[in-house]
């Protein structure tokens, strides 16, 4: 995990438990060159995960993950924002790993 170059694209996607919010980086990891900077738990068991990189590769790998989370979990929303403004890098989480 780490901090998403916002000159390229933001990828989110929201599930319904943590199970999704396991799967989610599993299958990230391994449908396209992306960056992993991590999850937000919002109150009821909603969990959103933020995944950067360019355009093609965000879709991609949210494209993945909404089907791989729906084996374990609910989706509820997927989204793309490209070329995110910069002042969206002070909500979205960062790890420095």
């Amino acid at each position: 995990m780490g901090r998403i170059e916002m000159s390229n694209a933001l990828g989110m996607v929201e599930t319904l438990g943590n199970m999704g919010a396991v799967e989610i980086p599993d299958a990230t990891a391994k449908a396209a060159e992306v960056t992993l900077a991590g999850k937000i738990n919002v109150d009821g068991g909603i969990v959103t995960t933020f995944v950067g990189g360019d355009v093609a590769a965000a879709k991609a790998a949210t494209d993945t993950d909404s089907t791989a989370v729906k084996n374990v979990s609910t989706l509820r929303y997927v989204r793309i924002i490209s070329r995110p403004d910069a002042e969206i890098e002070k909500i979205v989480p960062h790890t420095d790993a």
